[in-house]
């Protein structure tokens, strides 16, 4: 819970909040109205704001990744893409029980040399390809299965279905 206390305590998570019933009335995101500039600028612009909310999701990975290789087979799936996979630590989860499959981490470019040093710490850097972009753009094609795991929460209901 260190990772969710500290990531809740920045004031790109409380000014926003500040303003969530404008948020759900219009729905629409108010990141930009409190802060200036969309989340992910934010956290481009403050590392300690980024490095919280990398530990948040650290601790949401850990509570579930191990669930999903308890529960679920993955082993059918040869190229797994996680889509807003921040720096890899869910995509690591599902390769290590999809013992054959590689893996495509896409997120933003910022994150790619974090990314990077995650999966090579976790010895899985040669199973995957690293690939910056932007979700709402376009996703790597060629997957077999798409991880869309902890990004819709974050768009309105326009965007979510451009995503999907």
């Amino acid at each position: 819970m260190r990772g969710v206390a500290l990531a809740s305590g920045r004031v790109a998570h409380v000014r926003p909040v500040e303003h969530i019933v404008t948020a759900i009335r219009e729905n629409r995101s108010v990141v930009k109205d409190t802060l200036g500039m969309e989340i992910w600028e934010y956290w481009d612009q403050d590392p300690e704001t980024r490095a919280a909310m990398t530990e948040h999701l650290v601790e949401v990975n850990e509570a579930t990744g191990p669930a999903i290789q308890r529960h679920y087979d993955l082993s059918r799936f040869r190229r797994i893409v996680d889509v807003g996979g921040n720096v890899g630590f869910f995509l690591a989860y599902l390769l290590e029980a999809g013992q054959g499959a590689t893996g495509v981490l896409f997120d933003r470019p910022e994150v790619m040399a974090e990314a990077r040093e995650t999966m090579a710490a976790k010895g899985l850097a040669e199973r995957v390809e690293f690939v910056g972009g932007d979700f709402l753009d376009s996703v790597p094609p060629g997957g077999d299965l798409y991880v869309l795991k902890g990004i819709l929460h974050d768009s309105n209901d326009e965007m979510a279905a451009r995503v999907l």
